[in-house]
C-alpha cells in the first residue's frame, strides 16, 4: 500500500495529500503547501518544493520570484540523493520529481556558472577567491574539480599555503587534460576565465611533461646499461672459474641430468613518477 492510501497516522502525508487535490488551481495550491512549509519534515520541505516549482512553471508571480530558494532546494535533495526515495511519498511527487529532473540539472549548471564568473571576478583577492571557490558546487563534479584546481593555484601564488595541498589534490585533471584535448573542452567549456587560466598554464606543464619524458628516458637507459654491463660480468665470471659448473644453453633442456630450462624474466619497466604541484610564479 502506497503512502497516499493510509495517511490518518501521518500529518506530513495527509498534508502533500491535500495539496494534489487543489494541484490545478495555484492560488488553492499555495495555500495548501503553507501547513508543508511549516514542517521540518524532509518529505514536507521536499513537497513543498515541488508544488512551488508547479506553481512556478504555471505562472504564479509569487512562486517565480522564490525561483532560486526553490531551486537551491531542490538541488539539495539531488546532491544527497536522498530525491527519489522522498518522491516515494506519494505517486504525484514521483511524476513531479520525474519532469523537474532536467530543470535541477539547468539549476545546478548555472549555479556554477554564477560560481566561476564569481572566482574569475576575485582571483587577485585572496580571501574573495577562496570565499567564491567554497560555492563551486557539488563537491566530486569533475568540471568543479577542475575549476578548483586552477583556482587553487591562483590562491597559492597569493600567498595561502594551504592551497597548495589542494591544487596538488587535483592534478590529475590537468594530466587528463594535457593529454586530452576533448577532455579539455568538456572541463573548460565555454567558460572564458577557465579559458584564460589553462592557456596560461600550458607552458608550465609543456615544460613539466618534457622533463618527466626525459627522466623516463635516461632511467631506462640506465636499467638497459645494467642488464648488460651484469650480463657481461656474468660472461667473465664463467671464463675464470674453473671449478664453476658450465651453463647449459638455453635450447640444451634435453641434455641428461638437466631441468627444463625456464624462460627469461622481462626486463623492469621504469615507472613515471606522478605529477608534483608546479612551482608558485
Amino acid at each position: 500500500m502506497r503512502p497516499e492510501d493510509s495517511t490518518s497516522d501521518d500529518p506530513v502525508g495527509e498534508a502533500i495529500a491535500r495539496c494534489v487535490k487543489v494541484l490545478r488551481s495555484s492560488s488553492e495550491l499555495k495555500d495548501a503547501t503553507h501547513e508543508l512549509r511549516l514542517s521540518s519534515d524532509p518529505r514536507a520541505m521536499f513537497a513543498a518544493a515541488l508544488f512551488d516549482l508547479e506553481r512556478a512553471k504555471r505562472g504564479d508571480d509569487d512562486a517565480r520570484q522564490d525561483m532560486a530558494l526553490i531551486a537551491d532546494t531542490l538541488l539539495t535533495f539531488h546532491r544527497d540523493g536522498s530525491g527519489t526515495e522522498l518522491s516515494a511519498a506519494h505517486i504525484v511527487l514521483t511524476k513531479l520529481w520525474s519532469e523537474a529532473a532536467r530543470l535541477v540539472l539547468a539549476f545546478e549548471q548555472r549555479q556554477i556558472e554564477r560560481a566561476l564568473n564569481a572566482c574569475w571576478a576575485a582571483r587577485d583577492d585572496a580571501e574573495g577567491l577562496a570565499s567564491a571557490i567554497e560555492q563551486l558546487q557539488p563537491e566530486g563534479q569533475r568540471r568543479v574539480e577542475f575549476a578548483r584546481c586552477l583556482y587553487h593555484l591562483e590562491l597559492a601564488r597569493l600567498g595561502v599555503a594551504s592551497s597548495r595541498a589542494e591544487f596538488a589534490r587535483r592534478a590529475g585533471l590537468l594530466s587528463e587534460c594535457y593529454q586530452s584535448e576533448d577532455v579539455a573542452k568538456v572541463l573548460i567549456g565555454e567558460d572564458e576565465g577557465l579559458k584564460q587560466l589553462w592557456k596560461d598554464l600550458l607552458p608550465y606543464l609543456d615544460e613539466f611533461f618534457e622533463l618527466l619524458e626525459e627522466q623516463a628516458e635516461r632511467r631506462a637507459k640506465a636499467a638497459s646499461q645494467g642488464d648488460a654491463e651484469r650480463g657481461s660480468q656474468q660472461k667473465n665470471e664463467d671464463k675464470t672459474d674453473p671449478f664453476r659448473e658450465p651453463v647449459a644453453r638455453l635450447d640444451d633442456s634435453t641434455l641428461p641430468g638437466r631441468p627444463p630450462v625456464g624462460t627469461l624474466a622481462p626486463l623492469p619497466v621504469p615507472t613515471v613518477p606522478e605529477p608534483r604541484p608546479l612551482p608558485p610564479d
